[in-house]
């Protein structure tokens, strides 16, 4: 009988004590999640003027090449003095944009006549960075106008002859949309600067090709742009406060790995706390490859 009381009298005092631990448990979890709560809306509430800004800031800078665009797809020919009295103002505006330039395609037939009647030859760059004629090709993407006039070494260049901006004008081509190369080196940069090349294709005047098969066969050209993302984002930020933020861009096209464009500390780890994904800075190209752009707390 005693030992019976000894063990009841144990439970009485045991489970109010585990159950008072419980409770506290429960509320331990429960305000630490109101608190984590709280924590992400405060960020999410200043995050989003950032992020606004920046969608804005590269759509702004896009309307630039779609005005390019336009212009070389409504007029069947553009002289050397308009393409510059047109693209001054919006180079100047939009501090984002490396630069700009107008490549149409030529033809292997037309490779004499185009370099004898425009004094420009066709090049391409070897793997010793060196410029060179460009090798025989069925056709060539070819650098004819280009601003500002710092860029104006880079006149002649078959865009073609390299892979990853072949690709980009490929897909251009093919979908009738703005593409987007990676991170590339200009070849007017020095080797540490990187920039982004985006082609606007170029049909018929005024045309848009219905099927594949012509857009293939009707392409005239690209108006092409040159953009510095770091600029871009930092143009559209500069002024809003981001204490105790960090902003960051990612080249995503390899998702294991993604490589930094701008910001952040690293590629990887970088964002302790409270981070965030926001959509691509823009969705008015086809499958922008720079991947997403990541807001983290401190």
């Amino acid at each position: 009988m005693t030992l019976l009381w000894r063990r009841h009298g144990r439970l009485a005092v045991i489970l109010p004590l585990i159950a008072t631990l419980g409770v506290s448990i429960l509320l331990f979890v429960y305000a630490n999640r109101q608190e984590e709560e709280a924590v992400r809306k405060t960020f999410e509430d200043r995050a989003r003027p950032l992020a606004s800004a920046i969608r804005e800031s590269c759509d702004s800078h896009l309307e630039v090449l779609r005005s390019l665009n336009a212009l070389f797809s409504s007029i069947p020919a553009i002289h050397q003095e308009e393409f510059v009295g047109f693209v001054a103002k919006p180079l100047r505006l939009h501090p984002g944009i490396r630069g700009l330039s107008w490549d149409p395609l030529v033809k292997a037939a037309d490779r004499a006549r185009f370099e004898a009647e425009t004094g420009v030859r066709i090049i391409q760059v070897d793997r010793q960075g060196r410029r060179i004629p460009a090798a025989p090709a069925a056709e060539y993407v070819v650098v004819h106008y280009i601003e500002p006039t710092s860029d104006r070494p880079a006149q002649g260049f078959d865009v073609s002859s390299e892979p990853v901006r072949r690709e980009a004008q490929s897909k251009a081509r093919d979908t009738g949309e703005i593409a987007a190369t990676g991170p590339i080196h200009l070849i007017n940069d020095s080797p540490e600067q990187r920039s982004v090349l985006l082609f606007a294709p170029v049909y018929g005047v005024g045309t848009l090709p219905a099927t594949l098969e012509r857009r293939r066969r009707e392409i005239r050209g690209y108006a092409t742009g040159a953009f510095r993302l770091s600029d871009l984002v930092e143009t559209a930020i500069r002024n809003l406060p981001r204490k105790g933020l960090t902003v960051a861009l990612f080249d995503n096209r390899n998702p294991a790995a993604p490589e930094r464009l701008y910001g952040g500390a690293g590629t990887g780890g970088w964002c302790r706390g409270v981070c965030r994904s926001v959509a691509p800075p823009s969705t008015k190209i086809a499958k922008p490859p720079w991947g997403f752009l990541f807001l983290g707390g401190p």
